[in-house]
């Protein structure tokens, strides 16, 4: 296969080798009782996109009360690049949207009113160039009005209604229609057809001529390359045999065949994507799925771009430098992590935070041994967080006996508060062994840590580093961390309490409650649980932790494996923490490329429509009922 020009392939095989994440695939036997499923999830934040490095700080025009204004997305442009250009970062569904254009209607092209009152007419430059080009071409044509729908939020990222429309080269337009009388007619909204091009309901029927001058003003703009129109299978089929009673040249109908993408979910409009421009590609926008032979990758201009990054990692100025840093990291390239690690003793401490977050995307566990040596001398909590979350990320035995050692540090633990965790340690063979050496010499305060690298863990921080600590703990993805957590969901302090208790249940991928109360007896129940629980997964690596945790919450998944790939899906509906897991697991056995932790009701949407377009590489059947309801 030819580079970035191979179309990707999700792998065949079963049950990956997903080594030192979880350890074995084959799960435990459920536990001998368990319990109900959790209460329904509610949505949380998303992960900020791959690549977005710092945060906004242009803000737009006055907002209405109670509407916090707009901010710009933060993007680090170099001096020979206009700084007002608009950029598509990331993936159509990772990702970001800087310098947002707006789509402007006039007489040929208005946006649909449910959508309007969205406000997601934001696009690339080039995606408003062609909706409006398209849009005057079907005007001269028709002398009726081009309508879309979505595009993209200001700023890009996700929006509710897709998947997709994070980075503003997706675009939804609506067919033609007519009504019962065969009458030409503006739809009042994205209104769904059957497989006959009918809406019964709406009194409405496919404009397949009109829907084709569409397709033609869409596929053969000049200078805007469209990747897909995403559109159901039935209303391609009627679509296409319009253009061959047309008449039209050959050669444009196959192009725009070729475009034409069948997919469910599309009955009610054209889905338009586009392939990123070249001052997108500089930027970090990444392309996805097929390639066609119109397409320009722009991968000469991209690697022009690393290139003049790495070289402003030497530059005098600290502003050319982290600019550095931060592009390589939009751009994923690895290649240089070695010389961005460099910058982590940089003078500048702007330099050293940009200089963690990009080894936390680009580098491997390898890495994590020279963050954390960092950490142990960094003398700006800027810095230090910015590290925390990236030894997290890089993950790893390193990465795992670095959070067990800095939280016991840093615990506000008396010898009397451990004495009930040390007394489960001790309750079973070889219990006692596993945990003592990590809690003991931290119990009793007199005692100087251990380590003197562990000092500034120590010391009297910023308030946000003990509990950035403790939830960049729980993203880790190991259980060396799991015997100093857990006697810190009886620990006096609230904060502390829900803390540990959120990093545990990610670890752990079960959940007990009890951790936001302040009832000493029910965070006495509640230790207990926890104590029982770690108890009986004690011996068992990681993976079997994550499969009891998805069977005491009802998800039948009995081993990680890419036949119980649609309940994983399910799974990622669900709580906080076992949405976080199913992602992760999720990702690594598709080994999908732009995968990152979403909101669970996101995630859920997003997965079921990646995976729905991928069901032959993974040897899938139909998403069953319960998943699909998961997802709604």
């Amino acid at each position: 296969m030819h580079g970035a020009r191979a179309t990707w392939l999700a792998t065949r095989s079963g049950a990956l080798a997903l080594g030192a994440l979880f350890g074995v695939m084959a799960c435990c036997q459920p536990p001998a009782s368990t319990e109900p499923a959790p209460p329904a999830p509610t949505e949380s934040a998303a992960v900020a996109p791959d690549g977005a490095a710092g945060s906004g700080a242009v803000a737009g025009a006055a907002a209405p009360a109670g509407v916090a204004p707009f901010e710009e997305p933060y993007f680090p442009f170099f001096d020979d690049e206009p700084t007002d250009a608009s950029v598509s970062v990331g993936s159509s569904a990772r990702g970001l949207l800087v310098n947002a254009r707006a789509v402007a209607e006039d007489a040929a092209l208005g946006i649909l009113p449910r959508q309007k009152a969205r406000d997601l007419g934001w696009g690339t430059a080039e995606m408003v160039e062609l909706l409006t080009d398209a849009a005057r071409s079907f005007h001269a044509a028709t002398g009726a009005r081009m309508w879309i729908g979505d595009v993209a939020r200001r700023g890009g990222g996700d929006i509710v209604w897709s998947v997709s429309h994070n980075t503003g080269r997706d675009a939804d337009v609506a067919f033609a229609y007519t009504d019962a009388r065969g009458k030409p007619v503006d739809p009042p909204d994205l209104v769904p057809l059957n497989d006959q091009g009918v809406s019964p309901a709406q009194g409405l029927k496919l404009d397949a001529a009109r829907t084709w001058i569409l397709v033609k003003a869409l596929a053969g703009h000049p200078r805007v390359a469209v990747q897909y129109l995403f559109v159901a299978p039935s209303l391609k089929r009627k679509i296409l045999l319009q253009a061959k009673q047309a008449g039209d040249p050959p050669a444009l109908v196959e192009r725009a065949a070729a475009m034409l993408w069948p997919q469910a979910g599309h009955a009610d409009h054209l889905h338009v994507r586009i392939y990123c421009s070249a001052r997108d590609v500089e930027g970090g926008c990444r392309n996805e799925g097929v390639v066609q032979p119109w397409a320009e990758l722009h991968e000469d201009a991209a690697r022009r771009r690393e290139a003049l990054a790495a070289a402003a990692l030497e530059a005098s100025d600290a502003t050319a430098r982290r600019r550095g840093v931060e592009r390589l990291e939009l751009l994923g390239a690895r290649a240089h992590a070695g010389r961005v690690a460099a910058r982590l003793d940089d003078d500048d401490l702007a330099v050293r935070a940009a200089a963690a977050r990009a080894i936390g995307t680009l580098g491997g566990e390898d890495e994590a041994p020279r963050l954390v040596a960092r950490f142990a001398v960094e003398p700006s909590d800027e810095v230090a967080l910015a590290l925390l979350r990236a030894i997290a990320a890089l993950g790893g035995a390193t990465a795992g006996s670095f959070f067990r050692d800095a939280i016991a540090a840093q615990s506000p633990l008396s010898l009397r508060a451990a004495a009930p965790a040390l007394a489960w340690l001790g309750s079973t063979p070889g219990g006692l062994a596993w945990g003592l050496g990590a809690l003991l010499p931290y119990a009793v305060p007199e005692l100087p840590a251990p380590l003197t690298w562990l000092e500034p863990a120590a010391r009297a921080r910023d308030e946000r580093v003990w509990p950035t600590l403790l939830e960049a703990a729980g993203r880790s993805e190991r259980l060396e961390p799991v015997p100093v957590l857990v006697p810190l969901v009886a620990a006096e302090d609230d904060a502390t309490r829900t803390s540990a208790a959120q990093a545990l249940a990610r670890l752990a991928n079960r959940s007990f409650g009890g951790a936001d109360d302040g009832d000493p007896r029910v965070r006495a129940r509640t230790l207990a649980e926890w104590q029982s629980w770690v108890k009986r997964q004690r011996n068992q690596p990681r993976g079997a932790w994550l499969c009891a945790g998805f069977q005491a919450a009802g998800y039948r998944i009995g081993e990680l494996h890419q036949k119980n790939l649609w309940e994983l899906v399910r799974a990622a509906s669900g709580p906080d923490f076992l949405s976080f897991n199913a992602q992760r697991v999720l990702a690594a056995l598709t080994q999908r490329p732009d995968a990152s932790v979403l909101a669970p009701a996101t995630a859920c949407r997003d997965w079921l429509r990646w995976l729905s377009a991928r069901r032959d590489d993974f040897r899938l059947g139909r998403p069953p009922e319960r998943v699909l309801a998961s997802c709604r």
